[in-house]
Formats: structure tokens, C-alpha cells, sequence
């Protein structure tokens, strides 16, 4: 008899027939038979117990194999791990396998002898979200400053190998403003004690937040103040009326009209004030002349004359996009169209990886000219979206287009 909690493939039965014959001595003789079917039954397949794991933790699996005598050496093992990927069919019954997103995962081992009978068996595989660890580099917990000074607010911070390039940073001054990127700029208006809180996401949703206690003071009269900044805006305001309504090239270049008020003979990066300009524009490629003004609170004639010294020193170069004027690093590629709204950024990426499968997210900066959060915040948006597949090579992390979506 079978047992019957195997499935029967009838393809697979062979048939034998016995023959048995009977004589006397006198040499009468007769002969019967029967016909035997034999059934190859399918082996089976034997997994451990649900396991729990984490993001890029390496998962070992084993398994086991039960069949007849003349079939157990022949069998064959192939496991699929329920993220899109499987193993090629081997000899052997174990195997490992890295999982690098969230989630619970059915994975099923499959087994077949050498005459083609299979059979399988599943177990459940819980990976978790492992939450990025930062701190907040500068300023110093209790560190003091000026109000109206340029401040850099600056971080460190790791996650696990598939997150650590699409970590997302959130700054709250504590002043009702907030700022994105591993390194910012801000300028307190009003003396007072802040606190300043840094929030990190990987793109699982999983946060870390740190605080900082800042203490800022009234600034004192200097050469450097904003005393002499707004000297120089009420000089250039009286010869420059005419320019109110004019383009940002145009307030620009007349900037420059009052760069001899400016003229410094250190080096170029030693100033200051040039170089948080210099810091701003390679972590915000493409920023326009307007915000950079803004964001550091100089006169025309400071910020024109700044930004120019970086450009002939060939630190930056200025694009003319309409009626605005944008600044990019010398080592960015400009786009070629500037003037790309996000969705357009969206679907460059999307194009992008349509054309290199498997480009990871420095090629996707370099070619598109993004900074690395706006690359990091528009491919997370794309692979949650499902337009986009994140996967992983060597220590890359490298993407490509969902062929579901």
C-alpha cells in the first residue's frame, strides 16, 4: 500500500509483469501472470522552525531531504527566499541568504529525486528594520554664539549597509525654522537659549533624534558685523534704485560695484563667509543667487562679491536659468536642463536607471547633478512607490526599474 500523504504522479508509475509457470513430469506445462505497477514516491522536504533576522544579517538556512535508498543520494535542493529571489538547484540542502528590507518572508525549499518527483515545504522569516544611530558634531552641546553668525550645523551617522545611503536628516532650530541635510547653515535673529534637534530616517521610517542645547548672544559692534553690512546695502541702495525691478544676473553683476568695500588679502577659504557659501552650494547644487543671499543674510554687494571670488578661483560656476542666476560646483555636472521641476527630477531618475539597470546612487547624483539628499529623498519616494527596486552590490546599494509597477 501507499502512503497515502504523498502525491501520486501516475507519469512517473513503471509497469513490471511477473510471469509463473507450471509443470508436471510429464512435461504438461502452464503459465499465469501478473501486472505490478511501481510508483516513485516523491521525497520530502524537512525546514527548521520560523526564524527572525535582520536588515543585511546573513540568514542560514538548512533543510533535509527523505527518500527511497536508491533515490536519497540523487536529490536535489533549491530554495526560494520570497523577496524575488531564489538559489539555482544544488546537492546541497542548506544555504544563506541576506535580506535587505523589512518585512515577513515566506521562503520554500524544494526538493526532486532524478526520476523528476518534487515535493516542498515552507517556513516564515520576520526581518526587522534596524533604526540609524547619529549625534550631532557641531555645534557642541552648551556652545555659545553671536546672533546674525553664519553657524554650521554639522552630523555623523551610520545604519545598516542597505539604508546608510538613503538616510534623510531633519533640523529644527528651535526658532520656528527647519533645514534637511547632513550639513547646514542657520543664523539665529534673537539672542536666547535654543534647543536644536536633529531627526534621521532610513528609508524603512525608522527615526533617531538628538538635541543640542545651543545659547546665543547679542552680537557687539565689529568690521564684520552687520552694522557694516547695512552701511554698504544703504550705499548701493542709493546708487542702484534703478535695478529694483532688474533679474538676479543683474543684481549680481551690480554687486560687484561695491566689491572694493569687501576686498580681503587671505586666502580664499579662510574667509569665512565664503566658505559656508562654498559649503551650501556643493550640498545644494543648483541654489539660486536669491537664496543664497537669504540664507545667509548678506548685502548685495557681500553676496556678489563672495560668490565671485569663488568663481574665478574655479571653486563655482554660475548658470543663467531665466531670470535667475544658479551656482554649482566645479566637480557637479550642470543639468542640462535646470530649471527641472521635481517631477521631472523624478522621472530623469526614473529614465536613468531604465537605461543602466543596477547604477547605484553616486552614478545617479553625478549624472543628474543632485546633491545626495535630494537623491536620497526622491529614489526612497521611488522604490516606497514601487517604481524603483533597491537591491544590493558588494557595498552598493544599486537600483532598478520595477517591471510590476
Amino acid at each position: 500500500s501507499m502512503d497515502p500523504t504523498y502525491p501520486v504522479d501516475t507519469s512517473l508509475t513503471r509497469k513490471f509483469t511477473a510471469y509463473l509457470t507450471v509443470r508436471d513430469r510429464h512435461g504438461k506445462w502452464t503459465q499465469g501472470s501478473v501486472t505490478i505497477d511501481i510508483i516513485n514516491k516523491p521525497p520530502e522536504a524537512r525546514v527548521g522552525e520560523d526564524m527572525t533576522s535582520d536588515e543585511d544579517e546573513v540568514v542560514e538556512l538548512t533543510g533535509l531531504g527523505i527518500d527511497s535508498v536508491s533515490d536519497a543520494d540523487t536529490l536535489e535542493f533549491r530554495w526560494v527566499f520570497g523577496d524575488d529571489m531564489a538559489s539555482q538547484w544544488s546537492l546541497l540542502p542548506g544555504t544563506n541568504h541576506t535580506y535587505i528590507h523589512q518585512g515577513t518572508y515566506t521562503v520554500t525549499l524544494h526538493v526532486k529525486d532524478s526520476k523528476g518527483a518534487s515535493n516542498s515545504t515552507a517556513l516564515s522569516i520576520t526581518v526587522n528594520n534596524v533604526a540609524p544611530e547619529a549625534g550631532i558634531d557641531s555645534p557642541k552641546d552648551g556652545a555659545k554664539a553671536v546672533m546674525d553668525s553664519k553657524l554650521k550645523f554639522t552630523c555623523w551617522s551610520r545604519d545598516t549597509t542597505s539604508d546608510n545611503g538613503s538616510l534623510w536628516y531633519t533640523w529644527d532650530f528651535d526658532d520656528g525654522t527647519t533645514a534637511s541635510g547632513a550639513h547646514v547653515s542657520h543664523t539665529y535673529k534673537e539672542a536666547g537659549r535654543y534647543t536644536v534637534t536633529l531627526t534621521v530616517e532610513d528609508n524603512d521610517g525608522a527615526t533617531i533624534v538628538v538635541t543640542h542645547n545651543l545659547t546665543i548672544e547679542e552680537a557687539g559692534t565689529s568690521l564684520d558685523s552687520p552694522i557694516v553690512f547695512t552701511v554698504t546695502v544703504g550705499f548701493l541702495a542709493m546708487l542702484g534704485l534703478a535695478f529694483l525691478a532688474a533679474t538676479e544676473p543683474g543684481k549680481y553683476w551690480f554687486g560687484l560695484l561695491g566689491a572694493p568695500l569687501f576686498t580681503k588679502t587671505e586666502d580664499v577659504l579662510d574667509n569665512k563667509t565664503r566658505h559656508a557659501l562654498l559649503g551650501i552650494i556643493v550640498t545644494n547644487p543648483g541654489i539660486h543667487y536669491s537664496a543664497l543671499r537669504e540664507e545667509f543674510g548678506l548685502a548685495n554687494g557681500a553676496a556678489a562679491y563672495h560668490l565671485d571670488v569663488l568663481e574665478r578661483e574655479s571653486f563655482i560656476r554660475s548658470v543663467r536659468d531665466g531670470k535667475l542666476k544658479r551656482f554649482y560646483s566645479t566637480h557637479v555636472k550642470v543639468p542640462e536642463d535646470v530649471g527641472r521641476s521635481p517631477e521631472d527630477t523624478r522621472e530623469a531618475i526614473v529614465e536613468l536607471v531604465r537605461g543602466r539597470p543596477g547604477i547605484n546612487q553616486l552614478e545617479i547624483m553625478e549624472e543628474l547633478g543632485l546633491s545626495r539628499d535630494s537623491a536620497s529623498y526622491y529614489l526612497r519616494d521611488l522604490v516606497k512607490e514601487g517604481r524603483l527596486k533597491a537591491g544590493k552590490e558588494g557595498r552598493f546599494t544599486v537600483y532598478t526599474v520595477n517591471r510590476l509597477a
